[in-house]
């Protein structure tokens, strides 16, 4: 995965006007997914894969789905007691019914990481759709 990151971020450097949101959604996945992950930098790139992007259609979630992957380990740090109310968990919910919705409601309810924070914050996942 490292070596694929400086070719999407030459990809972006060359796409000044922002037209093609793939290029930092496949930064996202591979910062994520990298030995020793970038959280926040992935974070940050599917964040603007999904502005560039626009609202999504069926199939078109995956971002969603990542992103909130990313915040998941990012709310697993120690910064406090999170409750009901904390934004970061209100963003995790967000997208992960944005996911649901857009078709990857399998995805969703299947995936460890998912199924581990949804149990921590007493988060029924299966009924976010």
């Amino acid at each position: 995965m490292k070596r694929v990151i400086p070719i999407f971020q030459a990809l972006i450097e060359s796409d000044p006007e922002g037209l093609h949101h793939r290029y930092r959604g496949q930064l996202g996945y591979a910062l994520k997914d990298q030995p020793g992950a970038a959280w926040e930098q992935a974070d940050a790139a599917l964040t603007k894969a999904i502005e560039l992007r626009g609202p999504p259609q069926k199939g078109w979630v995956l971002y969603e789905f990542n992103r909130a992957l990313c915040r998941i380990a990012m709310s697993r740090r120690p910064a406090g007691v999170r409750g009901a109310n904390d934004p970061l968990r209100q963003s995790i919910l967000s997208d992960l019914t944005m996911a649901i919705k857009g078709g990857m409601k399998t995805n969703v309810l299947s995936d460890p990481t998912v199924r581990e924070w949804a149990q921590d914050n007493s988060v029924e996942v299966d009924k976010l759709a």
